[in-house]
């Protein structure tokens, strides 16, 4: 009984969560009052869902540290990182592939919900955007932006191989690539395709070499080496941006170029905003006064600004800790989107926030890591299933 209600809360708590960002960078999107409101009562279901739940001293340690970086990040900036830890809590005692799979079919009515206002006029379908300076029509079937129904398709297919796992067959990769093309053509997203570019090969490559002793090394070599890419290219090459080091001018306007101006906009941000211990900086106001466009399409650069450097180096620690605990227990199907949303917040906002980067969850596995049940929970649910 206990156990059922327990299941039926989490499920609760996941179907508020989708709901709550289900709709987010659309005309549908909930206005600021509803979203304080749902995420009130998020909250509250953590509460209730967390004062029946039994941990060792270890894991109460480990959450109360969480929960104290995430609600100092969520005074200081924001509430998404308070939101990522409630979840990820949350998601360390639950099922993890039905979690996944809730999430997966809730957000597939989301979109053909949204996708079928679009098509019908209620809300917009083509904009405009910008690609290496010049400007083309892509379709956003009601998001604001091309680039962000790529993304959440993204989301759809890596969603889709958690919960296959090794049941994923080379015909469901064909399937993968053949909907990365389709969806390319209709956004024109190039990061898009890059980045299911790396997931299929991802994909293949545990198909083909993961019986070998090498493979736990390189897969978690490339996860940790993807998290280093990511501070690497996002702060430095803004940096040295701002340097002007003349040999390095043609490669780095070529890279701005290519980004659509990505990395000229993270620069700025650099000239105008001092790197804190704590962060603080929830938008970059000051860029709009001064050049009239103030959107900076990088996660790196956001986590520096809003959290600080402790707290980028806290997330850093955080996501390290599960990729080696992801590795450690052969979960290399959750290690795909863990790397591919690394990579992907380079070019987009979606490093720290659940509407997309639904890797974040996998955070649980340390606390089910510690109790030594992360084994056993995937073997239940094979039964199960």
């Amino acid at each position: 009984m206990i156990k059922s209600l327990k299941i039926n809360i989490s499920y609760l708590y996941f179907t508020i969560l989708s709901l709550y960002f289900g709709f987010v960078f659309t005309p549908l999107q909930f206005s600021r009052e509803v979203q304080n409101t749902v995420l009130i009562l998020m909250v509250g279901i953590f509460i209730f869902w967390f004062i029946n739940e039994r941990y060792t001293i270890k894991d109460v340690v480990w959450i109360l540290f969480l929960l104290l970086f995430a609600s100092i990040a969520a005074w200081k900036n924001n509430a998404e990182l308070l939101i990522d830890v409630m979840s990820a809590i949350i998601f360390s005692k639950s099922q993890s592939k039905s979690i996944f799979k809730l999430i997966f079919w809730e957000r597939i009515i989301f979109n053909v919900f949204r996708s079928s206002l679009s098509l019908t006029g209620v809300i917009q379908n083509k904009v405009q955007v910008a690609k290496s300076g010049q400007y083309v029509m892509g379709y956003g079937l009601g998001f604001d932006s091309p680039n962000n129904l790529a993304v959440e398709i993204g989301m759809l297919i890596l969603l889709y191989v958690c919960v296959k796992e090794s049941s994923l067959t080379l015909k469901s990769i064909f399937v993968i690539i053949v909907i990365t093309a389709m969806t390319y053509r209709l956004t024109l997203s190039r990061t898009f395709l890059l980045m299911m570019t790396i997931a299929i090969i991802l994909l293949i490559g545990i198909k083909y070499l993961e019986k070998f002793k090498f493979f736990i090394n390189l897969y978690t070599f490339i996860s940790i080496a993807s998290l280093a890419i990511g501070f690497i290219v996002s702060i430095g090459i803004p940096y040295v941006m701002n340097l002007g080091i003349g040999n390095l001018r043609p490669l780095i306007v070529l890279l701005n170029n290519l980004t659509s101006n990505r990395f000229m906009h993270s620069s700025r941000v650099m000239l105008y905003y001092p790197i804190t211990l704590f962060g603080g900086v929830g938008d970059f106001d000051i860029l709009k006064t001064i050049y009239n466009y103030s959107i900076v399409d990088n996660s790196y650069i956001h986590l520096l600004y809003g959290y600080g450097a402790v707290g980028t180096i806290i997330f850093a620690f955080i996501y390290i800790k599960t990729i080696t605990t992801l590795a450690s227990e052969k979960k290399f199907y959750w290690m795909v989107p863990v790397i591919v949303f690394i990579l992907w917040s380079i070019s987009e906002g979606i490093l720290y926030t659940l509407h997309w980067n639904f890797s974040i969850l996998l955070w649980g596995v340390i606390l089910e890591k510690s109790r030594g049940v992360l084994g056993k929970g995937v073997a239940e649910e094979r039964i199960g299933n």
